[in-house]
């Protein structure tokens, strides 16, 4: 008698009522899409064209993306390049019904998430769908830190934020009062100031601030 134990079964994935959207110009896949993801508790938003999709985007919360690749005037690969110029970067996932490695290629060029043939295998779906939601979340508390580092730089006056770009630079007090015209006492006296209004008590907790809230180099 095997003492074998029987294979286990995946679970369906639960996404916990949180919004997915679908972009196919094929309404069958995207009904069939829209039941299987409504048994894992997403909230589905479905569209089958990609110019739907495109003109309601920025009412939309940050979510995953099932796109077809190809799809009539735009495709998905064309629809995925114009997110990235408006600087939308969620993660999409590919659907593509012909094996075809060149478009997989230039779509994980273009930042796609993950590439899937049809028909999909709901549990690679599932897997590929949570690894997604990682991502956004990522975002969210990336963009999260940013905001909040943005909203602390924007209590400095120019001069003390000029003087803390030049320090992170890794310039001395001596040379920022050199390139800037001040004396290294005014210099350290910004430096203070910036510091208590910034909430830190090191240069390199400034540089963490700086880089969360994406500031460029000063000139």
């Amino acid at each position: 008698m095997s003492n074998a134990k029987p294979p286990k079964i995946a679970k369906p994935a639960d996404f916990g009522g949180r919004p997915i959207y679908v972009i196919d110009d094929d309404a069958d896949l995207r009904r069939s899409l829209h039941f299987l993801l409504e048994t894992r508790q997403a909230v589905v938003t479905s569209f089958p064209r990609a110019a739907d999709f495109l003109k309601v985007v920025d009412t939309l919360a940050p979510s995953p993306l099932i796109v077809d690749v190809r799809m009539p005037n735009m495709d998905g690969l064309e629809l995925i390049a114009e997110l990235t110029s408006r600087s939308i970067t969620w993660p999409a996932i590919f659907l593509s019904g012909h094996g075809d490695v060149t478009v997989a290629v230039r779509a994980l060029k273009l930042g796609a998430a993950d590439f899937l043939e049809k028909p999909v295998v709901a549990a690679d779906l599932d897997a590929c769908l949570e690894r997604a939601f990682e991502t956004v979340d990522s975002q969210a508390s990336a963009s999260e830190l940013r905001g909040q580092a943005s909203r602390l730089w924007a209590l400095l006056t120019p001069r003390e934020s000029s003087v803390l770009l030049h320090l992170c630079e890794g310039h001395s007090n001596k040379q920022v009062a050199f390139v800037l015209g001040i004396s290294p006492r005014t210099v350290e006296m910004h430096r203070a100031n910036a510091l208590r209004q910034l909430k830190v008590k090191s240069l390199p907790d400034v540089i963490r601030l700086k880089n969360a809230a994406q500031l460029k180099p000063s000139a």
